[in-house]
């Protein structure tokens, strides 16, 4: 058993999905019984992460946010492309970030945590799931395996760092 970004829908890709590396996976044989924990914490599926998870954004959800330093979260998370000019507002953010800061208030459950850095978090988290992409299947496959990924964990990590210096 493992994660994989492919869609398995017969023997090809099952082969392909099966020839690429991963992370985390568990071989199990027809002789042993089926142990679902054992397979959970072998995959990484911990609760630990999942209550470290929460911590987060509790810590989050408590911390206000100043509109100069989501406009200074949001570049950071998007930056301008080979740019050299200093990020002072919302008309100096490149599209992506603009477009964050946009559902910034309007996202699904953003009246819950308004004004807060976990309201930053969230739209950078529905901005990459829900907008960013050609499609439904690629933007999933980059939420969960490729560059929106790797986005989100750095704007979590990002919005805990800046939350815990204001």
């Amino acid at each position: 058993m493992r994660f994989t970004p492919i869609r398995v829908v017969c023997n090809n890709t099952l082969t392909l999905s099966l020839s690429q590396s991963a992370k985390n996976e568990v071989t199990l044989n027809h002789r042993r019984a089926f142990d679902p924990q054992m397979v959970k914490d072998q995959l990484g599926i911990a609760h630990e992460k999942f209550a470290m998870y929460r911590e987060m954004a509790r810590f989050l959800s408590k911390k206000r946010a100043k509109n100069g330093d989501v406009i200074a979260y949001f570049n950071n998370v998007f930056p301008l492309a080979n740019s050299k000019t200093e990020v002072r507002d919302y008309a100096d953010l490149s599209r992506t970030a603009k477009q964050a800061y946009d559902v910034l208030e309007t996202q699904p459950g953003a009246d819950m945590a308004m004004g807060t850095w976990w309201n930053a978090v969230n739209a950078v988290t529905y901005l990459t799931d829900h907008q960013l992409g050609r499609s439904a299947d690629t933007r999933m496959q980059s939420a969960w395996f490729g560059a929106n990924q790797a986005k989100k964990v750095r704007a979590m990590n990002l919005a805990v760092e800046m939350a815990e210096a204001a």
